[in-house]
């Protein structure tokens, strides 16, 4: 049966075998931004978050794509916990990923349970990782694939946060000898997360203030 194939989206809850499979080549090296983090961490947070949302009764199956797949586990598990601690085993080597590797053994473990509906999640760089090598799979019944673009988002966390600064007031400060300015700035958080941002007041060439300022979400802050 040919697989079909579709972007993450929302994921059902129930008896189903997830295998997943971790793109572990030299391309997950790649830091987002050139100094946000790399590919492989965003890669393990996703991960991480999704063994999490595992449907009570599913199970779940980690394969590692390199030149050679790995498997961490000797079995499908339930266990969160177990498949947490198989992540600890992800690292990236200096090689290509196989993918039709590791496709070809997402076949020959959903053969041995037919029973249960088969849910194959690559993740991985999409844009930089060749399928044009896959070959057909003998499959039960035909799984559902979804495909997670790890390299999309960590280009999304990497995206400036959406403020704005509504407003700057100077008004001369007369608690002293010394002629002094007050200067005071309304910034408002468009986005959904809250923000700690640092901030700077900047004369020529000279930066004369330091400081931060903490922006809830969707609200606004003076400093």
């Amino acid at each position: 049966a040919r697989p079909m194939a579709q972007k993450a989206a929302q994921h059902g809850k129930g008896d189903t075998l997830h295998i997943f499979i971790l793109d572990a080549s030299h391309s997950m090296s790649y830091h987002a931004g050139g100094s946000g983090p790399s590919l492989a961490a965003v890669l393990a947070d996703m991960m991480r978050q999704r063994i999490r949302s595992l449907g009570s009764n599913d199970s779940a199956y980690l394969i590692f794509a390199a030149r050679s797949p790995k498997q961490p586990l000797k079995e499908p598990t339930a266990s969160r916990q177990a498949l947490l601690k198989a992540m600890d085993a992800y690292q990236v080597r200096d090689e290509e990923a196989d993918m039709d590797a590791a496709l070809a053994l997402a076949a020959g473990l959903s053969q041995r349970f037919p029973e249960q509906r088969i849910r194959i999640e690559i993740f991985g760089d999409l844009a930089h990782n060749s399928f044009a090598r896959l070959t057909s799979k003998a499959f039960p019944r035909p799984p559902k694939i979804i495909l997670h673009d790890v390299a999309e988002r960590a280009n999304r966390q990497q995206s400036l946060p959406n403020v704005a600064i509504e407003r700057v007031t100077v008004t001369p400060d007369r608690s002293g000898f010394v002629k002094r300015f007050k200067l005071v700035g309304d910034l408002i958080n468009y986005g959904d997360q809250a923000l700690n941002l640092p901030l700077s007041v900047t004369l020529g060439d000279t930066v004369t203030n330091r400081g931060t300022i903490s922006l809830p979400p969707n609200g606004r802050r003076s400093k």
